[in-house]
């Protein structure tokens, strides 16, 4: 079952690197024809994932404030720290 969690979890992911853009949008696609949703939150959760779904396409890229925006519909404040170093 796809939740406002695991949503949250796979876009975590692709931000922090830890997945790459293709990978996130094959499970989005995937996850959008194939998996249930948590039912008080479907609308919410399909409306995401069909955005994550054609981000690949340049045309429909997500800049980092509509991240943000889903991550705040998912309800999670995004906090970031820089540790930046000189090379």
């Amino acid at each position: 079952m796809i939740t406002k969690e695991t949503v949250k979890q796979r876009i975590q992911d692709y931000l922090l690197l830890k997945i790459s853009l293709r990978s996130l949008v094959e499970w989005a696609e995937d996850s959008f024809m194939q998996a249930e949703f948590d039912e008080k939150d479907a609308t919410i959760l399909s409306d995401i994932l069909s955005k994550i779904g054609v981000s690949n396409v340049k045309i429909f890229g997500i800049q980092w404030h509509e991240w943000n925006d889903f991550l705040s519909t998912l309800g999670y404040e995004v906090k970031i720290e820089l540790n930046l170093k000189a090379v």
